[in-house]
């Protein structure tokens, strides 16, 4: 397959050389050239494809999904995992840094031909960063995720049990993201308020949310509020 594909926000034409799979994924081979759409010209999309007992219906139904329209727009809209004002991480050269989604399927000059970011970003970190409007190129998990705060499994007056060492002990999470007083180098996920037994309204702190410290109770009971 080879031929010259008008790219949605791109100014240059796209050469089209081949395309491989790999899997399910189909991988492009090709560059943008020098040469711009003129003025005037009609932007096409023009493909040669050489094979036998070629599946023409199946072949014309891919390529118009991938044409751009209102209704693929709201799709991919529809398929992004965060909104205009959720709050986020983004990864930055300087690590994982705090932002709020401003925008999305952003676009603008400085980009590379063709790319729509899923979102753009203004960092909420304390110092000359802060206010700094980015983009992520993706939406996945190693881009951009959710805050720590959406990550974690339980929240308050969740029914929980927690790892003392020799027992597990049953509470409510009473706090998240808990800075024990005096401690302030450490953040721990839950604070949790046991409920049973002659240890029933001691505070404790699980120090991480992983399974082997808290976990969901294994026999339903209900904690009062």
């Amino acid at each position: 397959m080879a031929g010259v594909l008008s790219i949605h926000c791109a100014t240059q034409k796209f050469v089209l050389r081949g395309a491989h799979l790999h899997g399910s994924e189909a991988h492009l081979e090709g560059e943008y050239v020098d040469a711009a759409w003129r003025e005037g010209e009609a932007r096409e999309s023009k493909l040669v494809l050489l094979g036998r007992r070629l599946d023409h219906e199946t072949l014309e139904q891919g390529l118009r999904g991938c044409l751009v329209s209102a209704a693929s727009v709201e799709r991919r809209l529809k398929a992004l995992r965060f909104s205009v004002g959720d709050a986020v991480e983004c990864r930055t050269p300087r690590g994982w840094s705090k932002a709020r989604v401003v925008d999305r399927l952003y676009r603008d000059d400085s980009m590379p031909p063709g790319l729509v970011a899923p979102y753009q970003l203004r960092l909420e970190e304390a110092g000359a960063q802060d206010g700094a409007l980015i983009y992520a190129p993706e939406d996945t998990r190693e881009v951009v995720r959710a805050t720590r705060l959406e990550r974690l499994r339980f929240g308050v007056g969740d029914a929980v049990e927690c790892n003392l060492g020799e027992r597990w002990a049953k509470g409510k999470v009473v706090d998240l993201m808990y800075r024990e007083p005096g401690v302030s180098s450490v953040v721990a996920p839950y604070q949790v308020e046991l409920v049973e037994g002659a240890m029933a309204g001691t505070l404790i702190f699980a120090p991480t949310d992983s399974a082997e410290v808290i976990r969901k109770p294994w026999r339903f009971f209900d904690v009062p509020l």
